[in-house]
């Protein structure tokens, strides 16, 4: 055709050419947002919390002289142990100083820890919640949920079950 500025395979290209790039910027900002996300102090914060929560902690028997917040039963034994679990319940209830300065953070912290079980009722019931609830509507808020095996041997009766902890960190 006479008079015809752009050929038909050059307009083609021009579109194929638009649509990758498209892409690849639509991928390359999502990848941004995902590492900006990741290196937020609030999301190194919660990983180096849940980490410590399931190491052992640097306390004694005694409750009243709990120097940082772990659960495990011993460096072999990652179990957690119900004992201290009630330790910190009764010590951080209500208390959001007490528990961040055992966990060294500047942040609210909420820890639930649910017990899983096989039956068909939706509603778990709530073993443990160290902290308090969330707030509705935080500023900030990162979530962080861990399968855990808690061992449980009051009142004479050693027990063992699954659960899921979840801790939550917000502003």
């Amino acid at each position: 055709m006479r008079g015809q500025y752009f050929s038909f395979d050059a307009i083609v290209a021009s579109v194929i050419f638009v649509l990758a790039l498209v892409a690849l910027l639509s991928y390359w900002h999502s990848v941004k947002n995902y590492l900006d996300y990741q290196g937020a102090s609030l999301s190194k914060d919660s990983v180096r919390i849940s980490n410590q929560l399931l190491s052992v902690s640097g306390s004694s028997a005694n409750c009243q002289d709990l120097e940082s917040l772990g659960f495990a039963l011993s460096v072999d034994d990652r179990r957690l142990n119900a004992s201290t679990m009630e330790c910190a319940l009764k010590k951080g209830q209500g208390n959001q100083d007490w528990l961040k300065q055992k966990l060294g953070t500047p942040y609210n912290v909420s820890i639930n820890v649910t017990e899983l079980s096989d039956s068909s009722n939706s509603q778990k019931p709530i073993v443990f919640s160290i902290g308090g609830n969330l707030p509705d509507a935080p500023n900030e808020v990162v979530k962080i949920r861990r399968v855990v095996s808690i061992y449980n041997d009051s009142k004479g009766v050693k027990k063992t079950y699954l659960a899921w902890m979840e801790v939550a960190l917000y502003r």
